[in-house]
Formats: C-alpha cells, structure tokens, sequence
C-alpha cells in the first residue's frame, strides 16, 4: 500500500513561509494603522470636545458622523499608501459618491444642505420619530434616550430655521436629496414641524394662520389678523418672533386664583401701570360667566387688559392631556404677541414700575432676568436626574457638524467663573440644590430668546424632567442654558418681608431679629424692596384656618384657641417693616406648619460692639413703611 503521507518539498516549505510572513505582516500593518487612526479620533474627542458626551446609538448625528468616517476611510482608500494595505480594494460602505463629496465638504457646503441631510438624517435613523414620546414615562433608561434626542433635534432646528436670518424649511426640502432622492421619506414642512412641536395645530400653508383670538376684556371687541405671508405656518416661529412687538405684561390665570387677579389690577392703578396685560390661555379654561365677570372688573380699571386664546394655535388634543398647571406658563411666555414682557405670577406684586426691570442692564445684555429663590441647601433634586441632564447637552458628534455651544458643561467641575449663573450652575448640577431661582417674575425678550422658551417648554413637557424640579422655576434657566442661549440671574439671595420681631439674646451685645411669613421678598444690590410673590394677605391660601386646624387641632388649638382667632390673622393685611435674608449657613429657614406650611422663619444677627452682621436685614424708613403699607391696604381692599 503506497502511503498517504508524503515529504513536502523545500520550495512549497519556502512558498507557505513567505505567506505567513506577508499574512502577519499585513495584521501588523493593519494594527498599526487602526491604532493611528482611532488615536486620532481620541485626539479630536477628546481634545478639542474633551468635555463632549458621545452621541447615543440612535442619534442622527452619531448615524451622520460615522458615515463622514466611512467617506473619509473610503477616500483614504482611494489613495496609494504604505499604511493602509487596502488601498486599491473596491469601497463597499454603501455611501454614493454624492453623498460622500457632501460629507467630505461639510464645512464648505450650504446651510440649507446641512439641514436637508440632517433632517434626512432623522427621518432615516427612526422613521417614526416625534418629540411627543417625551410627555409618557417610558423607563429610566428609554427616557434618557428621548429627552437626549429631544436636545439634538431642538438645536438642530435652532441651527437652521430659528436665526434672523430666514431659512424656511420649504427652501432645504427643496435641495435635492442626497439620502432620499426619490422623496420616498415623504417629509413636508407641516410633517417636521407638528413631529417638532406637538403641541401646534395641524396645518398646511392654505389654512388660516397660526394666530391666537385675542379680545380687548374693556371693549369685548376681537383683534383682527394681521396679514401674514402665505408661508406663514410652516415657518411660524421665524414670522412669530418678527410679529411679537412692543412691550407688555403677561399673566396666566385660572378662575380659582380671580381675586388675586383683581387685587394686583388694583395695585397697578396704584402704581400708575401704563404697560397692556395679556392674560393667556389655551381656549378652554374659562366659563363664559366667568369672561365676563373678567370684563366687568377690568373696565373699572386703568389697565388694558387682553384675553389671548391660543386654542386656534394648539393641537386640542395634546393641550388637553399635557398643557396643565404651571406649563401653562409657557403658553404664555410663547404665545404673548410682545417682544419684551414681564411674566407675573397672580400672587406677584411689583413694588417699583415694571418698566424698570424691563430696563435692567442684565435684562437688556442677556434677554432673560430671573431673581433668585430661598437659598435652601438642604433640598435636592436626584442623581439620576442629572445623569439625565448630562445626555441633554451636546455630543462632541453634534458640536463637530453644527457647532453646538453651551455656556457651561455639567462634567466641568471647576472652571474659571464666579458670575450668579455659574454659582446656580454648580449648586444644581454638582451640589443637587433643588431651589435657585423664583419664577414669580421673570423678565423675558422673546425675540432674542425664544428658542430657550421653546426648550423649556418641551423640557416641562418630559415625564421624567417633572420629577426633578420644583414646578417651572428651574425649567426657565435650564430651557435656556441647552439652547445655547444667554441669561441672567439677579445676584441677591430672596429674603422675606413682614412685621419684624426682636429676640431675647444670650449674649448682651447681640440683637436677633426674625420676620416669619408667607411672603418671598426680591431686594436690589443697593437694598430697594423690587417685588413679592405671594400677595400682600398674611396667608395667601384660602380657607387655610380650617384646614390647618382639621390637619393639627392640638398645634393650632394650643396657639390660637380656635380657628376664627386663625382666620382672623390669616386674613389680615401684611405689615412690612423689615427684610431679613439670611446666612443659611448658620441660620436656615424655618418652616412652620401655619398657613397650610407655606410659612417661613428667617433670622438675621448683629453684634452691636463688632458691628458683624449675621445674615442681611433691611429695616425700612418710616416713609417706606407707609407706602408699602398703603400698597398692602390696597391689595387687601374689598
């Protein structure tokens, strides 16, 4: 039997060395250019975006970007080189030689072709896509998912209709598609901008225009619409800002809280308040009775005042479901036709003219002026909260292909600031303070803003996202730092006003002094009582003696004997004499249960032989007291 094994001859010993010698060669090669190039990826993430987040999975940005890479890797394959061993195979990405040359000239190619092949881009990456899946709790994980591409869409759209310049979306869905050149995506205007916004009507450009009913409450008679462009819907919010003119008051209002509507007309009369009042509403709050109870007390008023329904603007369905309590307020802040407003709360009360702070330098530089809340450090919003917030800022992918900016990063942990909005910064995102600033007045430029307003609408809107902050107070700031935008907070602590009592002290040279209230008082930096918020009764809650003493009877009855007694206080006008703000530091707020809880302790100290003072207290003059008392006897008048 002749056997199977037979000797291998030198020359095919010699053949299969030389090919293991080219094979392990060609690895070592490969490596050591995967090795080059991820090294120069890590240099641009991490050294020109070193604080950048990378994109989630399902971004169009991290889809857009690694397709740049795979044009890129295709055109270095294209060319001769000892490094990359492949050179001269056939490109196989799947990436056209069109839409390669727009990735290869991104920085050179139109805007409106940028934002053709990134709203392609988003359509591609999940065709079903809409920022109305924010408004439904879905799981910790999918949340931050959503409320991260929630960010990159409402920039995207700032980078290409939200400029002064106008791009409407007509002009980049005319260029021709590089992703989609058969239209088979079936993207329109009104499609992007309804998936955008779901809040908005459904419309097409043959509709009449996304305008609000607005009604003078002194004459009832109804506004007519301007005349708009034909295109004015599916741009609405570049017409939007360019129609929002003058200046005005805004106020969100519902029929339980009228009084302290009528008590705040009276103390505009009062201070000679020349600025018109839009009260804003989706179209559905207001009983017909109750429209003209509104219209009864405003024509014996000096003010002009205007109903704004925006039920004509609004998808009815969502703003049923969705728009609810304090993101009312975002109705208003967007859907006022001003361009500059003052935003108050019903309970607010001015103290000054509002057109002062409407000319505010900070206001005026950075298009938004918010004062700040109780410094109350020992409240905090949740971990996961801000690792929720984290994957709202810009991903290193956005910020190589648009440009994203903000004004501070939440992985920064120390940088070079000490303004009032990096001190909020910190304190919310690395220290987890819950309260910073108090949304009772706001100063607002929607026209220079309004893409911040927008954030924060939809940011109120996330499921999550309402968990994690008090109301709307933070949502305000917050709206306006993921946009990339400017503002300003107002550099004193809130303090509080009321009548001011001396407290016994152990040691002789020291006096401390305490006002407790229901009150939240906003000084200036040169100690002028600017506003309040909470009205100028001492407890602002209806029927609170009631409820207090059903809630506590043997803490309320030990105290005040009955609940008459209670209510007899509770309804007394606030006596102002002094503002305290104090060190919390050393003396934090006191919450007492009187008032439904809403009362707060502060304490200031002063040592009359070292003249230290221990948290700031403000004793105003005689004269001061008097008018602050006639401005309390006002708004408590029948």
């Amino acid at each position: 039997m002749t056997s199977i094994l037979r000797p291998v001859g030198r020359s095919r010993l010699f053949k299969g060395w030389f090919l293991r010698r080219i094979l392990l060669l060609l690895s070592v090669t490969l490596i050591t250019y995967l090795a080059l190039s991820n090294s120069q990826l890590d240099d641009e993430e991490f050294g020109g975006y070193a604080h950048a987040r990378h994109a989630r999975e399902f971004s169009p940005f991290h889809w857009i970007q690694r397709r740049m890479d795979k044009a890129t890797a295709d055109a270095n394959k294209s060319k001769p080189s000892w490094l990359n061993p492949f050179s001269y195979l056939p490109l196989t990405s799947g990436i056209t030689a069109v839409e390669s040359k727009v990735l290869l000239n991104w920085e050179d190619i139109s805007k409106a072709q940028k934002c053709r092949y990134m709203i392609d881009a988003i359509y591609r990456t999940n065709g079903d896509w809409s920022n109305s899946r924010i408004t439904e709790f879905s799981g910790q994980d999918l949340d931050d998912v959503l409320i991260s591409l929630l960010g990159e869409r409402l920039r995207l759209f700032n980078y290409c209709f939200a400029s002064t310049e106008k791009t409407t979306i007509q002009q980049v869905l005319d260029v021709k598609s590089v992703l989609n050149p058969s239209d088979s995506l079936g993207i329109s205007p009104n499609d992007f901008l309804r998936r955008m916004f779901p809040f908005l009507r459904d419309v097409n450009a043959s509709d009449e225009p996304l305008w609000p009913i607005i009604t003078d409450l002194k004459t009832g008679l109804k506004l007519a619409i301007p005349e708009v462009p034909a295109d004015f819907n599916e741009n609405f919010w570049f017409y939007w800002r360019e129609y929002s003119q003058g200046r005005g008051i805004v106020i969100t209002l519902a029929e339980s809280t009228k009084t302290l509507f009528f008590n705040q007309l009276k103390v505009l009369d009062y201070m000679k308040n020349k600025l018109p009042i839009q009260v804003v509403t989706k179209g559905t709050e207001f009983s017909a009775e109750f429209v003209e109870e509104l219209s009864n007390v405003v024509r014996t008023s000096e003010q002009r005042v205007y109903l704004v329904d925006c039920a004509t603007v609004l998808d009815s369905d969502f703003s049923q479901r969705f728009v609810v309590n304090v993101i009312n307020k975002w109705l208003a802040v967007i859907f006022n036709t001003f361009e500059e407003m003052v935003l108050l709360d019903v309970d607010a009360v001015p103290f000054i003219s509002l057109d002062v702070f409407l000319d505010d330098p900070q206001y005026k530089l950075n298009g938004m002026l918010l004062y700040k809340d109780r410094n109350m450090p020992s409240e905090h919003t949740l971990g996961y909260c801000i690792d929720m917030l984290a994957e709202v800022e810009p991903s290193y992918q956005e910020e190589n292909l648009i440009n994203s900016k903000l004004k501070f990063a939440i992985n920064e942990v120390s940088f070079d600031d000490d303004s009032e909005e990096a001190t909020v910064f910190r304190g919310f995102f690395h220290n987890k303070f819950l309260h910073h600033v108090d949304s009772g007045l706001v100063v607002i430029n929607k026209s220079s803003n309004l893409n911040g307003l927008l954030f924060s609408f939809m940011l109120n809107l996330d499921a999550k996202m309402r968990r994690c902050v008090y109301g709307d107070k933070e949502i305000f700031w917050l709206g306006q730092l993921f946009a990339g935008q400017s503002y300003a907070i107002y550099p004193v602590d809130g303090g509080i006003i009321g009548p001011l009592v001396e407290v016994p002290a152990e040691k002789s040279s020291t006096s401390i002094y305490q006002i407790c209230g229901a009150q939240m008082a906003h000084s200036s930096r040169n100690d002028q009582l600017l506003w309040t918020n909470g009205g100028l009764k001492t407890c602002k809650i209806t029927n609170s003696a009631d409820a207090d003493f059903q809630k506590d009877f043997d803490y309320f009855e030990n105290r005040y004997e009955n609940a008459e007694n209670l209510r007899s206080i509770y309804d007394s006008s606030l006596r102002i004499e002094g503002l305290i703000i104090p060190n919390t530091s050393e003396n934090p707020w006191m919450q007492l249960q009187e008032c439904s809880g809403y009362i707060y302790c502060a304490t200031a100290l002063k040592d009359r032989d070292s003249f230290e003072e221990t948290g700031h207290l403000i004793t105003f003059e005689e004269e001061t007291q008097k008018k602050l008392s006639e401005i309390a006897h006002i708004w408590n008048r029948s």
